[in-house]
C-alpha cells in the first residue's frame, strides 16, 4: 500500500472586514468564516498532484481504467444487487489524462501482460484514490 499524508500550515490570507460578531452558525460569510473580530478567512482548497512511476515485474507495464457500473434488472439480476467492474485499456499518456470519478468508484490497474502471478494472472498494482472531493 502506497499512502500520502500531507500535513498544510500556515497563514490563512484574513482580510480585514467591519463584522465583530456573527449570528451563530448560519451568520458566515458565504466565502470564509470571522475568525477574530474583524478578520475574515477565506475558503480554500488544496490539491495534489503526483506522478508515479511503475515497474510492475518489469518495464512493460500498461495503464487499465475500471469503472464500476450497476447490471440492469433482468433474470442475472433480479435483486438489482449485482454489478460489473468494465475494464478499459488507456493506450498512450495523453489518453490516460483521467479525472476521478466517483459514481463508478473508478480505480486504475498497472499491470504488465507478460508475467503472471501464482493464480495465472497478470502481475499488477491497483491504484484506488482516497476519501476526495470534486473541485469546486
Amino acid at each position: 500500500m502506497l499512502e500520502v499524508d500531507a500535513a498544510l500550515s500556515g497563514i490563512m490570507l484574513p482580510k480585514g472586514v467591519r463584522e465583530t460578531r456573527t449570528g451563530g452558525h448560519e451568520g458566515h460569510f458565504p466565502s470564509g468564516h470571522l475568525v477574530a473580530a474583524n478578520v475574515v478567512a477565506p475558503h480554500h482548497q488544496h490539491f495534489f498532484n503526483f506522478r508515479l512511476d511503475f515497474d510492475v515485474d518489469g518495464t512493460n507495464n500498461s495503464v487499465h481504467e475500471i469503472n464500476t457500473r450497476a447490471l440492469p434488472r433482468g433474470r442475472a439480476n433480479p435483486n438489482l444487487n449485482g454489478m460489473i467492474m468494465e475494464e478499459t485499456l488507456l493506450g498512450s499518456e495523453r489518453v490516460a489524462q483521467r479525472r476521478m470519478n466517483m459514481q463508478t468508484a473508478r480505480t486504475w490497474l498497472v499491470v504488465n501482460p507478460a508475467a503472471v502471478n501464482a493464480l495465472g494472472q497478470n502481475t499488477s498494482y491497483i491504484i484506488v484514490p482516497g476519501p476526495n472531493s470534486l473541485p469546486t
